[in-house]
């Protein structure tokens, strides 16, 4: 217990927390006025047209930044478009990122397709589908996706595991790459080694200044996300479901959480009991044809309230640490703190099997609570009619 408490009291150190936060939520935020705080915007369509002093901690559908951010900015949603600087660091994650402006400090990217236009002064971290990486990156550069094109400069290291690889700018460190397939333009020089693996590659070695140097190639086919990668993107699409969850039933998603904090121990017991009975009451319909569309819809909701239950935990950790919080920031808190501790060797497993069965059991709470109360009407009323009959 005390693990946990020095666990959660570090975590909390680590959250940037300011004293001066304006918050904003709503379908349409649009930001007109400069703001000299930070700034925490949830809502559908986020738009930045005037200057802020602080940070922007941003979670919407649409983000467009318009107007400078003094320091760091933290963006998750679907299109993310990018049209003003970032004075110091920033996170984005989102299906479609497009970048036209330069960043302070590091810069960490996920998504699908990424274009990167800026300039970057620090390290760039990128992984996603389709990326294009055109401004200059004063730092090293990691990245991880299918198809890589770099046609900026790089002052650093490149590493990149891709399915194709293109290099067309100068690199004055090493490059580590493998690819299925790498080429190289025409003005493309690499200052330091060259370390590849793959078995297309097209350049010409006087493109390289450093040492050549080829490693066997285990496989053919292209693994774009190693163990640490998917921990990556599992966490962060952990984090944007139950952003999302909590936005759509954010009532819900409360009294779920609060199930677990009033009935802890019978969250627990109603989780192991819906562990077990439902995948034998899954089978059991299996084995007749008609229960079969039956069973395999009861599986496919246990599966997801397994998953979803992660996302219930989550808030309500959030909510003991931060209680009069807006839910998404409580959400993203204790999403925060349940990815921490379940990466903890020998802890983690524990955790995760604690969270599973809290969040089954909170669910299941709800479904049975909610049954009987739609079943009181019902009888009050054939009570009722009973009576006039007699």
């Amino acid at each position: 217990m005390r693990k946990i408490i020095v666990i959660l009291i570090i975590l909390l150190i680590f959250i940037p927390i300011v004293s001066a936060l304006e918050i904003r939520e709503g379908d349409n935020i649009l930001i007109e006025d400069r703001l000299s705080e930070s700034l925490y915007a949830t809502g559908g369509s986020i738009s930045v047209d005037a200057q802020i002093d602080g940070d922007l901690t941003a979670f919407g559908r649409i983000i467009i930044i318009n107007s400078p951010i003094e320091d760091d900015l933290m963006a998750c949603g679907g299109q993310i478009l990018i049209n003003a600087p970032i004075g110091k660091t920033a996170q984005i994650c989102g299906s479609s990122i497009n970048i036209n402006s330069d960043t302070g400090g590091d810069l960490t990217v996920i998504g699908g397709d990424i274009i990167i236009n800026g300039d970057v002064d620090g390290d760039l971290r990128v992984m996603g589908g389709n990326i294009i990486i055109n401004g200059e990156i004063d730092g090293d550069i990691l990245v991880t996706g299918g198809n890589i094109v770099i046609n900026g400069p790089v002052t650093g290291d490149l590493a990149i595991t891709a399915g194709e690889l293109t290099i067309k700018g100068t690199i004055d460190g090493d490059v580590n790459a493998k690819a299925e397939k790498i080429k190289f333009g025409k003005s493309t020089v690499i200052k330091g080694d060259f370390i590849y693996a793959s078995n297309d590659v097209l350049f010409n070695e006087q493109q390289v200044t450093g040492s050549i140097i080829k490693k066997e190639v285990a496989i053919k086919t292209y693994s774009p996300i190693n163990n640490s990668g998917w921990k990556i993107v599992s966490g962060i699409t952990l984090l944007l479901i139950g952003i999302l969850l909590v936005l759509v039933i954010p009532k819900l998603s409360d009294r779920l959480a609060d199930n677990i904090k009033t009935d802890f121990l019978k969250s627990m017991v109603y989780g192991i009991l819906t562990l077990v009975v439902v995948p034998v009451i899954a089978l059991m319909l299996a084995i007749t044809v008609i229960g079969i569309p039956i069973s395999i819809m009861l599986i496919f909701l246990y599966i997801l309230a397994i998953y979803l239950s992660k996302v219930f935990v989550g808030l309500y950790l959030g909510r003991l640490i931060m209680k009069k919080s807006h839910i998404v920031w409580s959400t993203i808190v204790g999403l925060f703190i349940y990815l921490i501790l379940v990466n903890i060797p020998i802890l983690g497993g524990f955790v995760t099997f604690l969270a599973v069965l809290l969040g089954l059991g909170t669910i299941t709470i709800w479904v049975t609570t909610k049954k009987q109360i739609e079943m009181k009407p019902k009888t009050s009323i054939a009570t009722k009619t009973q009576i006039t009959k007699k």
